[in-house]
């Protein structure tokens, strides 16, 4: 067996180990360069071989020499789902390594990405003499069913060059362009605001607290459509959204707004993680620096201003995520009531039910209670114990009249013994 065979084999072996494989495919790629004073230029495309990869990553040389403003960056499909437990590096063991060596990406970048959270990593990047000259960003972005998309990112200040990694789930679904496909027809478009290495992680939390705001607005409807069905609001009449039956089952009720209490859990989970990211890249001291500036004739466009821009933006979702679930719980403890209500009336007539039979069982007690003497005065007196035309009175009742009590007194002691063996009166 050849000795590098057995080597990438283990490699891959590890990789598996720690919840990420290595499925080499092709990747794409695209290039935006500056030049004062004249539109960017774009190139984009596929990467079908690792020697095509290598390849475009040895053109980066004679791109730094020429002094260009860049932005480089490689992206391709680095999760099966949902990224939870599911990385999927597109490249072999060995041009993963290249990539980062090249990139000046940190060694725990596989870590990063394969966590199951939003996370920041930023580092410093120093020459030999010890002096500052770019940083590096490994962003883990997680919404679970939403997206999931993962970056690693470099800036050298001396060559004003950008270098990315980006991974995600799907480019294309359905014939239709999820975060990933997205992102990249953003970059293109916002390309003259690429210069710089905040810009990116800004606009794929853009474009997630997007997502995030259209999901909390599908569940918000939903919330109000589940108002309706219950019944207990305060909406003008004709005003509230229509879209549920008045005489929805409770339960099935209880069920989805317990649904939508769980999915905006998340929401409000997901849109805090973004808040606590864009609060750490705020407080990163690059910030302050003139390099970060993107077009200092319209400071919006600037990274602070945008980075504060998105902060507001995603507090005020978590603000609507916050009051939805109020407003849920809210529902589901009416839902619970109104369950009890009905409960409780059922019960009731039950109840009532049971007085009115209760009512009919001593009716027929009494009456039972009223002819039982007499009937049983009239069975015993036409039993053939008795001679009603007998000649002399003293024959009127048979001899054998004594077997009857002989036999009536002791069955009596037993069925009332075993009764009482049975219930156990002296256990309560």
């Amino acid at each position: 067996m050849n000795p590098r065979d057995s080597r990438e084999r283990f490699t891959i072996a590890v990789a598996n180990c720690r919840n990420y494989a290595y499925a080499p495919r092709s990747v794409d790629f695209i290039d935006i360069h500056f030049i004062k004073g004249s539109e960017p230029e774009i190139r984009e495309g596929k990467l079908r071989k690792e020697m095509d990869v290598r390849n475009w990553l040895e053109q980066e040389e004679v791109q730094d020499v020429a002094g260009k403003s860049s932005l480089r960056l490689l992206y391709s499909h680095g999760y099966i789902t949902s990224g939870r437990d599911d990385l999927n590096l597109p490249f072999t063991p060995g041009l993963f390594e290249t990539i980062k060596k090249d990139f000046k990406l940190p060694a725990d970048l596989n870590r990063i990405l394969e966590q199951e959270a939003t996370r920041c990593v930023r580092n410093k990047i120093y020459d030999q003499r010890g002096n500052a000259k770019g940083l590096t960003i490994c962003i883990k972005y997680f919404s679970w069913w939403l997206a999931t998309v993962g970056l690693g990112l470099s800036y050298n200040s001396e060559t004003r060059t950008t270098h990315g990694l980006l991974l995600s789930n799907d480019c294309f679904q359905d014939g239709e362009a999820t975060v990933l496909g997205e992102l990249i027809r953003l970059i293109k478009l916002n390309a003259h605001r690429c210069q710089g290495p905040y810009f990116l992680p800004l606009l794929i939390c853009d474009l997630f607290a997007q997502e995030h705001a259209t999901e909390i607005h599908k569940a918000t409807k939903k919330v109000f459509g589940l108002e309706r069905s219950i019944g207990m609001h305060d909406y003008p009449a004709g005003r509230h959204p229509s879209g549920v039956e008045d005489d929805e089952d409770f339960s099935m009720t209880s069920r989805k707004l317990n649904g939508q209490l769980s999915r905006l859990a998340n929401y409000e989970k997901w849109v805090t993680s973004h808040i606590n990211l864009l609060k750490v890249v705020l407080g990163y001291e690059e910030f302050s620096d003139t390099m970060l500036s993107a077009n200092k004739l319209n400071r919006r466009e600037e990274p602070k201003e945008y980075a504060t821009h998105l902060l507001h933006w995603n507090t005020d979702l978590l603000s609507q995520a916050a009051c939805q679930i109020k407003i849920v719980q809210a529902q589901i403890q009416t839902v619970y009531t109104l369950l009890a209500q009905r409960d409780n009336k059922l019960n009731i007539a039950i109840a009532a039910a049971s007085k009115r039979d209760s009512a009919a069982m001593k009716t027929i007690a009494v009456v039972t209670m009223v002819f039982l003497p007499g009937a049983y005065i009239a069975t015993l007196f036409s039993m053939n114990m008795f001679d009603w035309h007998a000649q002399r009175a003293s024959e009127v009742v048979s001899g054998h009249f004594w077997v009857y009590w002989a036999t009536t007194i002791p069955v009596t002691i037993l069925v009332l013994s075993l009764w009482t063996i049975w219930s156990k009166p002296w256990r309560k």
